[in-house]
């Protein structure tokens, strides 16, 4: 898989690209995004709005798992952000590193199921960091592997 391509294929989307995140570490199974600190992604308490903090977590679990997925991808099995959750532990101030921790064993798990049943569901959990590297915001997400057509 060309990890870069998807590294910047995920930032050009209109969304990330409004927000400006990027790609700062693209390994198989492992992406890292920054939130930069923006005065327009701030909130009344001058720290990174609670809404912005879900793109970077969504967009390198989901880099993380389509490079996990790459031969599964390629017999039309797709994986869809199926639900977040988010636990907020302080303010988010800087810019922020998000994190994911995707779990080779659970890849292999979801592999064999989704190629058994055509479905298989996950969660990713991903780490929302500051830049002194201390976690502001804990997020998991769930990932729906589906066959296509």
């Amino acid at each position: 898989m060309d990890l870069e391509g998807l590294a910047k294929g995920s930032e050009a989307i209109a969304f990330n690209a409004m927000i400006g995140v990027t790609t700062t570490k693209a390994e198989p199974g492992h992406f890292e995004v920054m939130l930069p600190s923006r005065p327009d992604l701030l909130n009344h308490i001058d720290s990174i709005h609670a809404v912005p903090i879900l793109a970077p977590a969504e967009m390198a679990s989901g880099m993380s798992v389509a490079s996990a997925l790459e031969d599964l991808m390629a017999e039309g099995i797709v994986p869809i952000a199926k639900s977040m959750r988010v636990r907020y532990r302080k303010p988010a101030r800087g810019d922020l590193t998000a994190v994911p921790a995707l779990d080779p064993a659970l890849v292999e798990r979801a592999k064999a199921e989704a190629r058994a049943t055509g479905r298989a569901d996950f969660e990713v959990p991903v780490e929302i960091r500051n830049p002194a590297g201390e976690v502001v915001a804990e997020v998991v997400v769930e990932w729906a592997v589906r066959r296509t057509g």
